[in-house]
């Protein structure tokens, strides 16, 4: 449930990064048509040259600003799809990981017990001693019933 609300949200955001790219190249073509009539209008000598060079000089900034912009946008770009479908894989292996257990042979079996308890040792069938990664291990060392001031102190 969370993974389709996960999606959901990140489709939002794939959809406004597309109609923003979207927009920033129309707003790019439309420069495009005024710099166009404005020559026009220079080589009709309907528009004086200071005039001209001031309005060429804003679009031309005004161009600069927006293919900035659109720079950004897909540096950020929206989220990958491939990284969320691999997310949902990891905790959809781990669940189905019980109905594969019973229903492999016993060498799949060891290799599936291998993958699933690689921090752990076991002697006379029993888990002897398991490790968490370093960075969780101050936690699972940690008391389990503290106070926040106790907390505070560590």
């Amino acid at each position: 449930m969370s993974y389709e609300a996960y999606k959901s949200r990140n489709d939002d955001k794939n959809n406004y990064v597309h109609s923003s790219l979207e927009s920033l190249s129309n707003e790019l073509h439309t420069l495009t048509e005024k710099e166009s009539r404005l020559v026009d209008g220079y080589v009709s000598q309907f528009i004086s040259e200071s005039v001209y060079k001031q309005k060429k000089l804003e679009i031309e900034n005004q161009r600069v600003i927006l293919n900035k912009q659109i720079a950004e946008i897909e540096a950020k770009g929206g989220v990958s799809q491939v990284t969320l479908e691999q997310i949902k894989d990891v905790f959809l292996e781990s669940s189905r990981a019980t109905e594969k257990y019973l229903l492999v042979n016993d060498v799949e079996k060891r290799t599936m017990l291998k993958k699933l308890l690689s921090n752990a040792s076991i002697e006379k069938q029993n888990v002897a001693q398991w490790q968490f990664k370093n960075i969780y291990m101050p936690i699972a060392l940690s008391p389990k019933n503290l106070t926040l001031s106790e907390m505070r102190m560590g």
